[in-house]
C-alpha cells in the first residue's frame, strides 16, 4: 500500500471503528486491494494490543522498531482500538445476472474474504444501499456503548 497521508490517517486515528474497502466487481482482484487488506488486518492488530495494553497501563503502543504508533486513554475498553473491515463490491449491475455470484466467490477467495463478504453494490441500481446503510449504523451504535 502507498501513500503515507493514508497509512498516517488509519494508525493515528483512535476513533476509526470501521474500514470499508471498495473493490470494483467488473476487474480482477487487484494486488493494491490485498495491499490494502493486510495492512489492515495488521493495524487492527497493532491496535487490539494498544487497547489491551491500555487496561493494564497507561500511554503507548509500540510497533516494531521502537516507533510509537498511537497514544491510548487507559480507560479504553475491549472495543476501543478494534477496526472492523468490509469489503464491498462496486458496479454489480454491469454484471450479468448469472455473473455475480461467480464474481462475489472469486473475489472472496482471491481477498480471502469471510463468507458474508464482499456486500454487492450499485449506486445506480440502489443494490446493497441499505445493507450498508445498516451496516454503518450498526457499528456506530456499537462503538457508543
Amino acid at each position: 500500500m502507498r501513500g503515507r497521508s493514508i497509512k498516517q490517517y488509519l494508525t493515528r486515528r483512535e476513533d476509526l471503528a470501521l474500514a470499508v474497502v471498495l473493490v470494483d466487481a467488473n476487474i480482477e482482484p487487484q494486488e493494491k486491494d490485498a495491499q490494502l487488506l493486510d495492512f489492515l488486518e495488521e493495524e487492527c492488530k497493532v491496535r487490539r494490543a494498544a487497547a489491551d495494553a491500555a487496561r493494564r497501563r497507561p500511554r503507548a503502543c509500540v510497533r516494531p522498531g521502537g516507533r510509537v504508533c498511537a497514544l491510548v486513554p487507559p480507560t479504553a475498553g475491549a472495543r476501543r482500538g478494534q477496526v472492523k473491515t468490509t469489503v464491498v463490491a462496486t458496479k454489480v449491475d454491469k454484471l450479468k445476472k448469472n455473473d455475480v455470484e461467480p464474481t462475489l466467490k472469486r473475489l472472496r477467495e482471491s481477498l480471502a474474504l469471510p463468507d458474508d463478504q464482499p456486500l454487492p453494490f450499485s449506486a445506480t441500481k440502489k443494490a446493497g444501499v441499505r445493507e450498508l446503510w445498516q451496516l454503518l449504523q450498526q457499528e456506530c451504535t456499537s462503538r457508543d456503548r
